[in-house]
């Protein structure tokens, strides 16, 4: 390798994913924080870690795009005693059609509830069905987690 090229060689094993080496200068309360976290995860170097969260990143701006086909998780969290919440909650999630796949429902205490829903489909209908239940008077917290996927072309099943 010519003296200077800061490229990083060719892996000794030609099916090894190319790795490009990236420098990067951070505060020390920041790279301070990057080792914490790092070792929170159990990542096995800071690399590993900056690597895992940069993919992360890039996969959730291809789920932006109102076209994309994502999946992922709505995340509720509301007091069931709200007046008509329940029913509203269910009417949306009908209305969502084939958007919702499960629902997760659990009582978290006598006041408050926690539900999940499953998703697939067209990032703009489902970040449009997670604002409406969003919206409803009783919910206190919601959360949209998706992930950009490939359309779905065939049926997947497992073989057991």
């Amino acid at each position: 390798m010519k003296k200077g090229n800061t490229q990083s060689p060719p892996p000794a094993d030609a099916s090894a994913p190319r790795c490009q080496r990236l420098t990067l200068s951070l505060p020390a309360d920041v790279a301070t924080a990057v080792d914490a976290l790092a070792a929170r995860k159990g990542a096995a170097s800071r690399s590993a870690l900056v690597a895992d969260l940069l993919r992360a990143a890039t996969t959730d701006a291809a789920a932006v795009a109102p076209r994309a086909q994502a999946a992922g998780a709505i995340v509720l969290f509301y007091d069931h005693h709200a007046r008509g919440l329940q029913e509203r909650l269910t009417a949306i999630q009908h209305d969502a059609g084939d958007l919702v796949l499960s629902v997760l429902h659990v009582h978290l205490d006598h006041h408050h509830c926690l539900e999940i829903l499953a998703v697939r489909g067209r990032t703009d209908a489902i970040r449009r069905t997670a604002d409406l239940l969003e919206s409803v008077r009783g919910v206190l917290r919601a959360q949209l987690c998706l992930t950009a996927i490939q359309p779905n072309t065939k049926e997947h099943h497992h073989a057991h």
